[in-house]
């Protein structure tokens, strides 16, 4: 009787008297095997395999096709009218000014890391810049700076992270 109650509670089971218990139903001893149907699929075999659709070669190439879409729209949206005003922005005299240093070869100290104003100093020197230009926000470019080469290659970098995200 003690094993009865004691069973019941860890079954979790509330009985109403201890002969009234809620049990199991007992499985079979004996199983039924299963029967296999075999139907003649003359008709499956018989149709060619279907080329996949349009959405299934979209899905297969995406690997392909968006990393070059995506760079192709980095590009425009980097490159359209990088040229188009002769006018040092905040970020060129910023920048400028630390990659004139770099191509004058003196010194100055910035907290920051070097390579982006190293980039710029190279870009300023594949573009033919010897470093004398103060990069003044607002001012003018003088006619012998190729500010858009210098503006082009520093743009590259961003254009060449699209692809690699």
């Amino acid at each position: 009787m003690a094993g009865n109650k004691a069973a019941a509670a860890a079954s979790g089971a509330q009985p109403i008297s201890t002969d009234n218990l809620r049990q199991r139903a007992a499985v079979a001893e004996f199983a039924v095997p299963p029967t296999t149907i075999v139907v003649d699929d003359k008709k499956k075999q018989a149709k060619k395999p279907q080329s996949p659709s349009i959405w299934q070669l979209l899905d297969e190439w995406e690997v392909v096709y968006a990393p070059i879409i995506f760079t192709a729209i980095a590009l425009f949206t980097r490159l359209y009218k990088i040229g188009i005003s002769d006018i040092v922005t905040w970020d060129e005299a910023h920048f400028g000014k630390f990659g004139s240093h770099y191509l004058q070869r003196t010194f100055y100290f910035d907290v920051h890391p070097p390579l982006g104003k190293l980039l710029v100093g190279l870009s300023g020197y594949i573009a033919g810049y010897n470093g004398s230009f103060e990069f003044k926000s607002g001012e003018t470019y003088p006619p012998e700076i190729d500010f858009w080469t210098m503006r082009a290659f520093n743009a590259m970098f961003g254009i060449f992270l699209v692809p690699m995200a």
